[in-house]
């Protein structure tokens, strides 16, 4: 009991300043979060567009188009609708929506400061599944 993951108190453990899961719980905590959630700006969104040379790599500008969105406007994404993935030219184009995010009311978790391509892997479906990737 008392034991809260990331607690600093703890040999081993760092804390994050502004990092809710390493914070105590507080008292309502859930009604409290829900009336804060209001306030988050909910009408952000932008158009992107990434080209390169493969599959993989098609992947990569995606995911690394989201983060330096996320790093540069502080933009969350809820929301990715992909207008259109070519397949001939390696380029890939849409539109993502979400919100600003603001500390306090969205949770923080692991920070991610890059995309790899360790561990990358695309599996794609076949027709069954109405050609989803």
């Amino acid at each position: 009991p008392g034991d809260v993951p990331g607690d600093a108190s703890k040999p081993g453990r760092a804390r994050v300043p502004g990092n809710r899961n390493m914070r105590k719980p507080e008292k309502n905590a859930d009604a409290k979060e829900n009336a804060d959630a209001s306030h988050a700006d909910t009408s952000v969104g932008f158009f992107f567009e990434v080209e390169a040379h493969d599959m993989q790599s098609l992947l990569f500008a995606f995911l690394d188009e989201l983060l330096f969105k996320f790093h540069t406007s502080m933009t969350v994404c809820r929301e990715v609708q992909l207008n259109r993935i070519d397949r001939e030219r390696w380029r890939l184009s849409g539109v993502a929506r979400g919100e600003t995010f603001v500390d306090g009311v969205h949770e923080q978790g692991t920070e991610i400061k890059a995309i790899t391509y360790s561990a990358m892997q695309i599996v794609e479906r076949g027709a069954e599944n109405d050609g989803e990737a």
